[in-house]
């Protein structure tokens, strides 16, 4: 079984209540959403996009990543910020101000 897990700081939360820092976990397969620059290693220097979902991963076997986020990956939107275009942030702007 391949999985990372990271911890992460929240650089602006556009909704919900999240804290400052928080983990992340993410399998190693085709659901997974990877934080990887080259060679598998961490990539530190980039900003995300997240849309963050909770599991209760310790039910599921993993009780090292109990308190862990994961990222809905089924709505394709999670990326690396820099590839955020400027309508969608306005967009994710709007909507956290109920626009």
């Amino acid at each position: 079984e391949s999985w990372a897990l990271y911890r992460l700081k929240v650089v602006k939360s556009y909704k919900g209540k999240l804290r400052t820092q928080f983990t992340f976990f993410t399998e190693r397969n085709s659901g997974g959403f990877y934080l990887d620059g080259s060679g598998g290693a961490p990539d530190f220097d980039n900003d995300y996009l997240l849309f963050l979902v909770s599991d209760d991963w310790s039910k599921a076997g993993r009780p090292f990543a109990k308190d862990a986020l994961r990222v809905n990956y089924n709505c394709g939107q999670s990326k690396v910020w820099n590839e955020v275009t400027a309508s969608e942030a306005a967009e994710l702007i709007a909507l956290s101000q109920g626009r």
